[in-house]
């Protein structure tokens, strides 16, 4: 390949792999609606592929967001509002834990992937 023909190709090769892992869980979670297995088994791959595009570095929607924001000429505006919606996130967890003490490891899981992205 030649760099400056395909200078997109990187970006979606990895996006594609990136992309590859929630897209098994939401063909699993299909199959086992169809298959009708019992419902908390296919519920729970959706919440994995849920949870993994969240726009946390360590997962891969945070990852899929920094590879198409780097480089770009707003990239450290993408990189503040992102961490605005990690902060969010952690402060609506945070809350709910008043109300509901089993949004305290959602909660903790948050603040633990805030701080990576951080660090």
């Amino acid at each position: 390949m030649e760099p400056e023909k395909n200078a997109a190709a990187p970006l979606r090769y990895g996006a594609a792999v990136l992309l590859s892992g929630p897209a098994a869980n939401l063909l699993l979670w299909w199959l086992l609606k169809i298959a009708g297995t019992y419902e908390g088994t296919a519920e729970i791959s959706l919440m994995l592929c849920l949870y993994n595009m969240l726009p946390y570095r360590q997962l891969d929607g945070g990852a899929l967001l920094s590879l198409t924001a780097c480089g770009r000429v707003h990239e450290r505006e993408i990189e503040t509002a992102l961490l605005l919606v990690k902060i969010t996130i952690s402060a609506v967890l945070f809350f709910a834990v008043f109300s509901d003490r089993e949004a305290f490891i959602p909660f903790a899981v948050s603040v633990l992937l805030l701080l990576g992205d951080i660090y």
